[in-house]
């Protein structure tokens, strides 16, 4: 163990999760910044130091994180990194701020848990509700203050293992989950049925194809119910033979409202709030 006074461990009485341990890990502190280093990612030595650069540059941005290099596990335990980043890479522009409403935060988040700079002050607003491990930062992006800064530069690194704890997330807890987010994101947006419909057929493009999640959140959201009569007869039976293949799925799309009152009164509360404060601030800079 190092011999350094300001490095302690902390051990639970119990396990707490996933979503209680970051929330946990959330909590305010005394210090000006907090980051997290989850045990499938690594920095590159010089993380903390240009990430507080970033944020010395943009004193009012609350949330930051870095490019990651993406390394791939292989069968003999080797990792191997294959010139793959999670965004992409740019010398002329070394931040970007993101804004509240991109395409990419309708089912998923843009920042990353392990590569990840937060102010201190906030850590009670950004608690979320018990949900499935792998939609952890999806959910957590909704309570964010926005715009978010991504530096560029990876200064940090995530592998893909072959193994993972988020396997058993991805057929039955993953598909609720999703069509949750997006049927939450879709009742506030301001877009028209056109700028939907686009979104619509740019999913069916997408590998895996993410124009089923958006039927799914249809289930959930009236505003979406006229995508049934954009789509196919194929998609629709593709669609349905996903379902009908787990049947579990259905009936917790049907009643997910009474089985997680608490996921839908976080994500209506943080996601109209999100786009209120977004409207704000283009009326301000108009």
């Amino acid at each position: 163990m190092i011999a350094d006074p300001r490095i302690s461990i902390l051990n639970h009485a119990k396990n707490l999760g996933g979503a209680d341990t970051m929330n946990a890990f959330y909590a305010p502190a005394a210090e000006e910044f907090y980051s997290i280093l989850e045990d499938d990612n690594w920095w590159e030595p010089t993380f903390l130091e240009e990430m507080l650069k970033a944020a010395e540059k943009h004193p009012k941005i609350k949330i930051f994180w870095a490019n990651m290099k993406i390394w791939h596990e292989e069968e003999n335990g080797n990792f191997t990194y294959r010139g793959e980043t999670i965004h992409a890479e740019t010398d002329k522009e070394p931040y970007e701020k993101i804004e509240w409403g991109d395409e990419r935060q309708i089912t998923g988040a843009v920042h990353s848990n392990g590569a990840c700079l937060i102010r201190s002050g906030n850590g009670e607003d950004y608690r979320i509700p018990h949900v499935p491990f792998a939609t952890i930062e999806m959910f957590r992006e909704r309570c964010f203050p926005h715009p978010l800064l991504l530096v560029r530069k990876p200064l940090a690194n995530f592998s893909v293992t072959l193994k993972s704890e988020r396997t058993n997330d991805l057929l039955v807890d993953w598909g609720e989950a999703t069509a949750v987010l997006a049927a939450s994101f879709f009742r506030y947006a301001p877009w028209s049925r056109t700028q939907i419909k686009e979104l619509y057929l740019k999913g069916r493009k997408k590998k895996p194809p993410g124009a089923g999640t958006m039927l799914s959140a249809a289930i959930l959201e009236p505003k979406l119910r006229f995508l049934f009569r954009q789509a196919s007869l194929k998609e629709i039976l593709r669609w349905a033979a996903g379902l009908t293949k787990r049947p579990v799925l259905i009936y917790r799309l049907l009643f997910s409202r009474n089985r997680h009152p608490e996921w839908w009164s976080f994500l209506e509360k943080h996601t109209q709030e999100r786009f209120l404060e977004n409207q704000s601030r283009t009326k301000t800079t108009s």
